[in-house]
C-alpha cells in the first residue's frame, strides 16, 4: 500500500439530475405505500403481514439501496508507481495497477452507453470500464493485453500523471 501522498486523486458521485428522476419516484411511492398501509391496519386491525411486507421493502429499496446509490462513487489516486481505483461501495479494497503492467494510458472520449453499457463497472467490448459520469476517461492498456478504462473529470491531467512515470508508453509524450 502506498505511503507518500498521491500525484492525482479525483472522487466522483453519482449526481446526474436525471439519474435521481428515475430514482426518487420508487422510493417515494414505497414510502407512501407504507405509510397508508400502516394507518390501514390501525383503523381496522388487519393487513400486518402485509405491512410488514411491505415495510422490509420500503427499507431495504426505498431507503437502504437509494443511500447506497447516493454514497457510490468512484475514487482514483496516482502515486509515484501505482494507480489505485475504488469504486465504493462494491469495492472493500483498492484495485491497484502498477506502472509496470500499463503499456499505455491515454486520455480519450468515448461512448459510455454504447462502448460499455453505461455507468458504474462495466464491462464491453473494448474491455472493463469503471465511470460515474461524462464521456470522458483514461484508457490504460495493461501487460496482460486488456484494457480499463478510467472515466474522469480531468483526464488530460489523471493521463498526465500516468503518463512521464510510464517507461514502455507507446501512446506518446503527455
Amino acid at each position: 500500500m502506498p505511503t507518500c501522498t498521491p500525484i492525482f486523486t479525483e472522487s466522483q458521485r453519482f449526481r446526474q439530475w436525471w439519474l435521481w428522476a428515475i430514482v426518487i419516484p420508487g422510493p417515494v411511492f414505497l414510502i407512501w405505500a407504507t405509510i397508508a398501509e400502516f394507518f390501514k391496519i390501525t383503523s381496522e386491525s388487519e393487513g400486518i403481514v402485509t405491512f410488514f411486507v411491505l415495510a422490509m421493502f420500503t427499507l431495504v429499496f426505498g431507503i437502504v439501496l437509494p443511500i447506497l446509490l447516493f454514497h457510490a462513487g468512484l475514487q482514483t489516486q496516482v502515486y509515484e508507481d501505482i494507480v489505485r481505483v475504488r469504486f465504493t461501495p462494491i469495492h472493500r479494497n483498492w484495485q491497484s495497477f502498477d506502472f509496470a503492467s500499463i503499456t499505455a494510458a491515454e486520455a480519450r472520449t468515448y461512448r459510455p452507453i454504447r462502448d460499455y453499457g453505461g455507468w458504474g463497472i462495466r464491462y464491453g467490448g473494448p474491455g472493463k470500464a469503471y465511470n460515474v459520469s461524462g464521456n470522458q476517461g483514461v484508457l490504460l492498456n495493461l501487460a496482460d493485453g486488456t484494457t480499463l478504462m478510467i472515466g474522469s473529470q480531468r483526464a488530460p491531467e489523471l493521463a498526465a500523471a500516468i503518463h512521464p512515470r510510464n517507461t514502455d508508453n507507446s501512446s506518446g509524450p503527455g
